[in-house]
């Protein structure tokens, strides 16, 4: 069945990438890729081409990037495809129905968050800022609604404590293709029934903005841990500093605040710490904008001024 089925593929980031990339290795009959327009990155604004289009390239597979999913030509290409199904995975724009509900089988989605937990753009952020203990991936039939289609497969993943953005990141879309790769078969073969959500457990996120990323020290220390962790790379978590963006890159907890303000900069042995409302936190590696990332013990050598600094 899956050497047969025709699957037309959508999606964009790294995420997509492998996903798309174990169900090549894996052998479905992937007939085309839907993702994004090619974008200007960078600054010398070279021409960037998404994950999926330089895996689906690289595969021989057409690659379609529409610039509007209402377009009657680039519907009349993905009806011509004869999709028997179509999965979808960060693609980035919303679906309508007509593209939702034109295969047979309808249309598949990897939904990185254990639905309906976390529905919408920042599930991975969402569960690192609130320190979640697990997290986990589900595969659901799309509806015309955001994540609330009903439900195939889902696949628990613990989180440890210092996990990552793009450690988690990179485990979720291997335990989703892999979930992918063995539920698949059985849908097409009449074997699954998606089960409807509960709409009552369900929460929301919102997409992460560049502003997102600023540290407050007057919050208490194990959320900015928490946000430092969610948010790097992307957008990164700072302060201003003399008028510029400070990244914070990775910070530790360290002792009680004993009446320092919070945001206070004290330099000790070559270690960098700021006060936070309840604890002191110790900068590991931070990056001054224009400049490269570098270790607390580098940055103060070329910056003596940062042990007067409070940061606001």
């Amino acid at each position: 069945m899956k050497e047969k089925s025709r699957i037309v593929f959508f999606g964009t980031p790294p995420f997509a990438g492998k996903v798309l990339q174990a169900l090549i290795e894996e052998n479905f009959n992937v007939v085309a890729c839907v993702t994004k327009p090619d974008s200007k990155a960078g600054r010398k604004l070279k021409l960037s081409v998404s994950a999926v289009k330089k895996i689906a390239t690289e595969n021989n597979i057409p690659v379609l990037q529409p610039e509007k999913m209402k377009d009657e030509g680039f519907s009349r290409q993905l009806a011509s495809l004869k999709p028997e199904i179509i999965i979808v995975v960060a693609y980035g724009k919303i679906l309508p129905a007509s593209i939702l509900n034109l295969p047979p089988f309808g249309s598949l989605n990897i939904h990185a968050s254990l639905l309906p937990r976390y529905r919408g753009a920042s599930p991975i952020q969402a569960a690192l800022l609130n320190g979640d203990q697990e997290t986990g991936v589900t595969i659901m039939k799309m509806d015309e609604q955001m994540d609330t289609g009903p439900i195939l497969a889902q696949e628990k993943v613990g989180l440890s404590p210092g996990t990552g953005l793009e450690t988690l990141h990179d485990a979720l879309a291997f335990v989703g293709a892999k979930l992918l790769i063995k539920t698949l078969p059985l849908y097409l073969a009449g074997k699954i029934i998606p089960e409807p959500q509960d709409n009552d457990r369900a929460s929301y996120v919102k997409i992460i903005k560049k502003e997102d990323g600023h540290l407050d020290f007057s919050l208490p220390a194990e959320i900015l841990a928490r946000k430092i962790l969610a948010l790097n790379p992307w957008p990164g978590t700072y302060v201003i500093w003399r008028d510029k963006s400070l990244k914070i890159l990775e910070a530790e907890i360290n002792e009680k605040n004993n009446g320092r303000k919070p945001g206070q900069v004290t330099v000790d042995k070559g270690g960098l710490y700021v006060a936070a409302q309840d604890r002191i936190m110790a900068i590991k590696k931070l990056q001054l904008s224009g400049r490269q990332q570098t270790g607390a013990r580098d940055f103060i050598l070329g910056h003596p001024e940062i042990k007067d600094a409070v940061f606001a």
